[in-house]
C-alpha cells in the first residue's frame, strides 16, 4: 500500500491530465452460519483479504480491527514516520474490481487454539 501511494503521489505530482486508479480482486466473505464464531471469522477474513487494501486505496487507512489483530499478535509490520500520512493523502481516483467467487468462512475447529486470528 505504501508503494501505491507513492506512485499515485509521483504521477499527481506530474500533473498529469488523467486519474490514477487500482485494480483488486474482492471476494465476499461469508459466514457458514449466523453464530457469533462463524460471524467473526466471516468479518476477519474480509479485514485481511479485502479490507486490507481496499481501505487503504479509498478511505486512506487500514481497517481499525485489523491493525488491532496484527498488533495483539505481534505481526504489524514496522512503520516510519510519514507512512500513514503518505497513505492517507493519496488514494485512487479509480477503482477496479475482480470479482470471481464469494468465500464461505467458518469458525475453527480442531486446532491447538481456536482463538488464534489467523487461518
Amino acid at each position: 500500500m505504501l508503494s501505491s501511494a507513492m506512485a499515485i503521489q509521483a504521477y499527481r505530482e506530474l500533473k498529469q491530465d488523467g486519474k490514477i486508479g487500482i485494480i483488486l480482486n474482492l471476494t465476499p466473505s461469508y459466514p457458514r452460519s449466523q453464530h457469533p464464531a462463524d460471524v467473526k471469522a466471516s468479518e476477519i477474513a474480509d479485514a485481511f483479504f479485502n479490507r486490507s487494501f481496499l481501505d487503504p486505496s479509498v478511505k486512506g487507512e487500514f481497517p481499525a480491527e485489523l491493525v488491532a489483530i496484527l498488533k495483539e499478535e505481534g505481526y504489524m509490520p514496522v512503520m516510519e514516520e510519514g507512512d500513514l500520512d503518505l497513505i492517507k493523502f493519496n488514494t485512487v481516483d479509480l477503482l477496479g474490481v475482480n470479482y470471481y467467487q464469494p468465500r464461505r468462512v467458518k469458525a475453527k475447529e480442531n486446532i491447538p487454539n481456536p482463538d488464534a486470528p489467523f487461518m
